[in-house]
C-alpha cells in the first residue's frame, strides 16, 4: 500500500510535468524505499492506476489524473435496446453507443443523432431480426456506400447493428444502477477517423476538432488508441493525422512521426 503522505508528495513532484516515465516513479518511490523491486513497484503503479492518482498514457509513461473519465449521458431510446440485447445476448460481447455523444466536442451540433450497436460477428445477423420485431426504429444491417447515402441519411434515426471487432475496447457506463457496455472513447475516435462514409455528418475539420477537444478533456490511453487503430489497420495514418493538426498535444507521445502531410492528403478527401 502507498501511504497517503507519499501520494500526495507524489502529485506534488509531478503535477507540473505532462508525463513521467516508470524510470522516474522509481526514483521517486526509492527516496522512501531504497531497496524496492521491480515486483513492488508494479503493485505500487497499480495502487495509484486503482485510486485514480495516476492514468497510463502508453506503456511506461504515466500523467497525474487530472482529467475526468469520458462518462457520456444514455438517451431513453438507447437504454430500453440495451435492455433487450441484455435480456437475449448477454452472455455475447457488444457494446452500444449514441453518436449525439460525439457533439461535446463541437461547435455546432452535427445531424440527426445515430445509435450504434456492435456484437460479436455471428449474432449479428439474429440481433437484427430480433430487434426489427420488437422496436420501431429504422434498422440497418452493417450498410455501406449507397445504402448510407439514399437510406441512413434520410432516417429519422437510425439504429446501426454491426460486428464488434475483436478485442475492441469496451468499457461499462453506469447508467439507472445498469452497468451499459459502451466503447471506449479511444475506439469512438478511431472509428470516426477510419469510416468516414458512416460519419458522414462530421466533417473533416470538425473531426480534427472532436479529436483535440476530447484529448485535452478526458484522459486518454494512448497505447489502447494505437492498438485499436493497428487492428483497423489505421494506426500511422491516426498518428499522422495527429501530428498535422495538434502535435503540441502528441508530439511527446507519438515517436515514431511518419511523414504526415502526405497521407493526410491522400486520405482525407473532401466529403461531398
Amino acid at each position: 500500500m502507498v501511504s497517503r503522505i507519499i501520494e500526495n508528495t507524489l502529485v506534488e513532484e509531478f503535477k507540473n510535468k505532462q508525463l513521467f516515465t516508470r524510470e522516474e516513479l522509481v526514483r521517486f518511490f526509492r527516496q522512501f524505499e531504497p531497496g524496492m523491486t521491480a515486483g513492488t513497484l508494479g503493485w505500487r503503479i497499480h495502487s495509484l492506476r486503482r485510486k485514480n492518482i495516476i492514468k497510463t498514457v502508453k506503456r511506461g509513461v504515466y500523467t497525474i489524473a487530472k482529467t475526468p473519465a469520458f462518462d457520456p449521458v444514455f438517451s431513453e431510446e438507447l437504454l430500453p435496446l440495451f435492455q433487450r440485447i441484455a435480456e437475449k445476448y448477454g452472455e455475447l460481447r457488444y457494446c452500444i453507443w449514441d453518436t449525439a455523444w460525439l457533439n461535446e466536442f463541437v461547435l455546432q451540433r452535427a445531424g440527426k443523432p445515430m445509435l450504434i450497436i456492435e456484437i460479436e460477428k455471428q449474432a449479428v445477423a439474429p440481433l437484427y431480426y430480433y430487434l426489427k420485431e420488437n422496436f420501431p426504429h429504422e434498422l440497418f444491417i452493417d450498410p455501406k456506400g449507397k445504402e448510407i447515402a439514399f437510406y441512413v441519411a434520410l432516417s429519422e434515426y437510425p439504429v446501426i447493428v454491426r460486428r464488434l471487432i475483436a478485442r475492441s475496447p469496451v468499457e461499462k457506463g453506469s447508467e439507472s444502477r445498469m452497468n451499459v457496455p459502451i466503447p471506449a472513447l479511444e475506439k469512438m475516435l478511431v472509428d470516426l477517423f477510419t469510416e468516414r462514409k458512416l460519419f458522414y455528418f462530421f466533417k473533416r475539420r470538425e473531426v480534427a476538432n472532436i479529436f483535440e477537444s476530447a484529448l485535452k478533456k478526458y484522459g486518454v490511453n494512448y497505447t489502447r488508441m494505437f492498438s485499436y487503430a493497428a487492428r483497423r489497420e489505421k494506426e500511422q495514418e491516426i498518428k499522422a493525422f495527429m501530428l498535422h493538426n495538434f502535435e503540441y498535444l502528441v508530439k511527446e507521445i507519438i515517436v515514431d512521426q511518419a511523414p504526415p502531410v502526405p497521407l493526410i492528403k491522400r486520405k482525407w478527401r473532401k466529403t461531398k
